[in-house]
């Protein structure tokens, strides 16, 4: 079984493990036309991968009162450890989406990506661009700057009641319990 460079963590996306495969999921962009795009970055983390592996894309419903199938889609071929940067067209309607890779084994759970008003790119069909493959250079590290401390002249921000969200996972948890917290408690992801 040969293991691959983790591009992804390098480039300051920290990747979920599905099996053999790493995904980070970009902010959702959606126009006011409800046109949106999820850009997904994958990377086999070992070989061999499973040729039977898909993404289900599931849009959660406002005040999460259940869910909307958007698509299920085949993996991209990401054989060699190859990193492919997926864009995928939808339209929603919904505030969050969902994107769980399934498959007929128990998986972690899947990721709550923010959707961001803006203007997504124009596609008819979904796009995998190779973006790295094993033998390339690797691009400069992204490195995190250490938190700041805080000074005793700024007024403290009031947290009582407020939650702060995993993006990654979907937890939710006391802001004032996790606002000096750099990972998520649940699935280490980094807060956003």
């Amino acid at each position: 079984m040969a293991d691959h460079e983790d591009f992804l963590d390098h480039t300051g996306r920290t990747p979920r493990e599905f099996g053999s495969v790493h995904i980070y999921v970009e902010p959702v962009v959606r126009a006011p036309s409800c046109a949106a795009v999820a850009t997904v970055w994958l990377q086999s983390a070992f070989e061999p991968l499973l040729t039977t592996d898909t993404l289900h894309v599931v849009a959660i419903l406002a005040d999460k009162n259940g869910e909307l199938s958007l698509q299920r889609l085949s993996l991209p071929d990401l054989s060699g450890g190859k990193v492919v940067r997926w864009s995928l067209p939808l339209s929603l309607l919904s505030q969050d989406v969902s994107s769980k890779r399934h498959a007929a084994r128990a998986l972690p759970p899947g990721f709550v990506a923010p959707v961001q008003e803006g203007t997504p790119e124009p596609l008819d069909a979904p796009r995998a661009e190779v973006v790295w493959s094993p033998g390339s250079p690797l691009p400069n590290a992204v490195l995190a700057l250490p938190p700041t401390p805080r000074t005793a002249e700024e007024p403290s921000r009031p947290t009582r009641g407020l939650l702060r969200t995993c993006y990654s996972c979907g937890f939710e948890g006391p802001l004032s319990e996790h606002e000096r917290a750099r990972l998520c408690p649940r699935c280490d992801a980094g807060w956003y």
